[in-house]
């Protein structure tokens, strides 16, 4: 029994769409009997809206990059840092186009997002305003002034991670990433580190790529290109070519 775990957007999810023959794959590789696992920055709602549109049911779904999986919160913002943490972004919103809080609310992982430019100070402040944050991210105009922010507020923040990927940043607990959360559900299942495949195209997808046997695109970062083992164009692709090999 083997467990594939996908990145979603640029990985799973290219130009907007999920194709037929990825899907297909995707379906005889789990009717083989093996685990199918998205991992993904988008958090459960976000994710649930695109993935419903495609003939999918994935095993388990690991969301806002590691801090949740399925409906469990394993990770929350520390509420020490959340205020000032948001402040900081409201300082800075001449960088951001869109923000977006993914929180919990009775038991449910919820979400809100919006564009800044379209709220005053006042208005984002009350935006920010929930008690039980999982991750907000925030959308910059552009990868400099991302990477800039990120850089910038990395040593004031001890207790949270920047996140980065293209234009945007997520801001989740120290604590949180992909890989930890799959170590966590492999443990559960008791499949061995071996029998783990991963695909993924960001930076905070390197993790992952790094501990286990791994693909990614030609067209990524030369950082990821460097430590995954394969080279594909898609999910479909991956799954064809290890499953030659089991």
């Amino acid at each position: 029994m083997k467990l594939l775990v996908s990145d979603f957007d640029g990985t799973l999810y290219q130009n907007n769409n999920i194709g037929k023959d990825t899907q297909l794959k995707i379906k005889r590789w789990q009717n083989a009997g093996h685990y199918f696992v998205i991992a993904t920055g988008r958090d459960l709602p976000s994710l649930l809206e695109k993935i419903n549109a495609y003939d999918l049911s994935p095993d388990f779904i690991i969301g806002n990059n590691g801090a949740t999986i399925n409906q469990k919160v394993l990770s929350r913002l520390d509420k020490s840092v959340y205020r000032s943490l948001a402040k900081r972004v409201i300082n800075n919103k001449s960088i951001f186009q869109e923000v977006k809080v993914s929180y919990i609310i009775e038991g449910i992982i919820c979400s809100k997002n919006a564009v800044i430019a379209e709220m005053n100070s006042e208005e984002l402040q009350r935006f920010f305003y929930e008690e039980q944050v999982i991750q907000f991210s925030v959308k910059s105009y552009s990868v400099q002034s991302a990477a800039e922010f990120a850089k910038n507020s990395a040593t004031d923040f001890s207790k949270v991670s920047f996140l980065k990927n293209i234009e945007t940043i997520d801001l989740v607990d120290v604590s949180v990433n992909k890989l930890f959360t799959i170590q966590q559900l492999i443990k559960e299942l008791g499949i061995p580190d071996t029998s783990v495949i991963t695909i993924g195209d960001g930076l905070n997808d390197l993790q992952m790529i790094n501990k286990y046997q791994s693909a990614t695109f030609p067209w990524v970062d030369s950082t990821v290109k460097k430590t995954a083992n394969y080279q594909v164009c898609n999910v479909g692709e991956f799954i064809k070519q290890v499953s030659y090999e089991l």
